[in-house]
């Protein structure tokens, strides 16, 4: 993902087949219904980094997956579409295009980032690279949409994701002399997701296990986990290039909160193990 607002566009026509050639009238709308453009304006809040004029948007190559349900069932018509952004063109590119059901029924939409080809349903567990320093935090920043008000008469269907985890930010100080090799965060990885509920919760019987952030710019480091509480104790770790390993420890426990920055300044001058 960089810094850029994208909207996606899909179409499809869709034929079908009549018995009765006295129904022209019906035949005609039905078939033109049928070849109407569904178009997908997809966006990404800021609202988790406005605060600090930073923006989150999709890039060359990102997934994302969208679901199409009847609305007011489960019944799921569109599953786990394919969809692909490439920057040439500054489109989206679809598995196959989708269109509303030829008897117009209307349908919900929800969509997440990153796109998993192995899905089956609206509800999975997702978990968050334990190396986020090798592939970014990005292929793990769970984000999801939905619209649940569309209509076929709509000349475009919003779909604004929303950051589904907390994200970590890490300020390092070490003394003098020492260069940072790796900032480590113990947190639970893995949430269950719901798609038409919209939620992401941290799976409570996992155990918290150290994730490595991702460096950024200077001494800074993040990380994307599901929202939580963490218990009190070392909650960071870092190793230096020389193999000296510091601590930085809570003595009181804390909320990682959705959609939101956790940030610490960790100042290791006084304190090694």
């Amino acid at each position: 993902m960089k810094k850029q607002y994208i909207l996606m566009g899909a179409t499809m026509v869709f034929t079908a087949l009549f018995a009765s050639c006295s129904q022209e009238n019906i035949m005609d709308e039905a078939f033109s219904q049928s070849e109407k453009e569904i178009i997908f304006d997809l966006g990404i809040s800021q609202t988790r980094t406005v605060t600090i004029d930073k923006k989150t948007s999709f890039e060359d190559g990102d997934h994302v997956g969208i679901y199409g349900l009847k609305r007011g069932t489960t019944e799921i018509l569109h599953d786990n579409l394919d969809y692909h952004y490439t920057a040439d063109n500054g489109k989206w590119v679809a598995e196959y295009s989708i269109t509303f059901p030829i008897d117009g029924s209307e349908l919900n939409f929800y969509a997440y980032y990153p796109y998993n080809a192995d899905l089956e349903g609206t509800s999975f567990d997702f978990s968050v690279s334990q190396d986020q320093s090798k592939d970014g935090y990005n292929q793990s920043d769970l984000l999801l949409a939905k619209n649940e008000i569309a209509s076929v008469d709509d000349e475009s269907i919003t779909l604004s994701f929303v950051h589904k985890l907390a994200l970590v930010e890490a300020e390092v100080i070490l003394p003098e002399g020492e260069v940072i090799k790796n900032v480590d965060i113990c947190a639970k990885r893995t949430a269950t997701v719901n798609l038409t509920e919209q939620t992401a919760i941290v799976k409570a019987s996992e155990a918290a296990e150290y994730i490595t952030m991702q460096p950024v710019e200077g001494n800074v480091f993040r990380a994307v986990v599901p929202a939580q509480s963490m218990s009190k104790g070392k909650v960071f770790r870092i190793t230096a290039e020389d193999g000296a390993i510091y601590w930085y420890k809570t003595t009181e426990s804390m909320e990682l909160v959705e959609n939101k920055i956790s940030a610490f300044s960790i100042d290791c001058t006084g304190s090694s193990l």
